[in-house]
């Protein structure tokens, strides 16, 4: 069992079409040129997943990577959505106040294009003053948006704690059920084959043949 999925990341999109190496400035919620700016990029992202989704029958899952921290960037994406048939929104958000998770998200975004060839504490300083510019205007997401219609993950701390909301549905319900099941721990994780069955012993592949008493050993042992 398998879904086709695929991210489309608005950041990536910034860097494709206005280069990288914005400073905060440029997610200033007052600098009305470049949230228009950002506005549009979002969804050049948002039109590409949509049109990926409707390219074959094997698109099933389109990620829309982007801060849709306000209601009113919310109602856009759900209104624009709106207009292809059979396209179910549900959004994902991620809360931390984890100060440790918090310090090594923050370090591994400094990787990124945006501060190739920046000081280090130079970026630092700027990522952390961009957090503020979208911390100016974030507006979590609630039941009564979209009309008390709208679908919602909220995922605390990695996993610490979750919230859903109307992902009943196949699909969805199997796409919530993943994110309950992923972590950022580091954990050792054994692949191994089943010990030996009587089909094994005379050479037949496949069939579901019981353990042979070599076989149970080894699942003793292991």
């Amino acid at each position: 069992e398998g879904f086709g999925a695929r991210v489309f990341n608005a950041g990536d999109y910034r860097r494709q079409l206005l280069g990288s190496g914005q400073d905060a400035t440029f997610f200033d919620p007052n600098n009305g040129a470049a949230q228009l700016a950002r506005t549009q990029v979002a969804f050049t992202a948002l039109d590409g997943l949509l049109s990926w989704l409707g390219e074959k029958e094997s698109s099933h899952v389109g990620i829309f990577d982007a801060t849709n921290s306000t209601r009113a960037r919310r109602r856009a994406v759900l209104d624009h959505c709106a207009a292809f048939p059979g396209v179910r929104v549900a959004f994902l958000e991620s809360i931390c106040t984890d100060v440790d998770v918090l310090r090594r998200n923050y370090a591994m975004k400094l990787q990124n294009a945006d501060y190739t060839g920046w000081d280090e504490d130079a970026a630092k300083m700027d990522f952390l003053n961009r957090i503020e510019k979208y911390e100016q205007e974030y507006e979590t997401v609630e039941e009564d948006e979209n009309e008390g219609k709208v679908s919602f993950i909220k995922i605390l701390n990695c996993g610490e704690k979750t919230v859903q909301r109307r992902c009943q549905g196949f699909l969805l319900s199997k796409v919530a059920g993943h994110l309950l099941n992923m972590h950022i721990e580091h954990r050792v994780v054994y692949l191994t084959r089943h010990g030996q069955s009587y089909d094994n012993a005379k050479g037949k592949l496949g069939g579901d043949s019981e353990l042979t008493k070599l076989g149970m050993t080894y699942a003793t042992r292991l």
